[in-house]
């Protein structure tokens, strides 16, 4: 994947779910987030592969 970003998001609420994830030309490869449950439900919309 040499040459291409790899973007990490930090922070899943609403503003960044509704307003950076649809903007983001890049693949999303990782989410983190302090609720546990949250990142698998954004990963799964966005295609992330790593969860934190």
């Amino acid at each position: 994947m040499a040459g291409h970003p790899r973007i990490a998001i930090v922070g899943t609420r609403w503003w960044s779910s509704t307003a950076h994830f649809p903007a983001i030309a890049a693949p999303i490869t990782a989410i983190r987030d302090s609720r546990e449950e949250v990142p698998a439900t954004a990963a799964a919309k966005v295609g992330a592969d790593s969860l934190y």
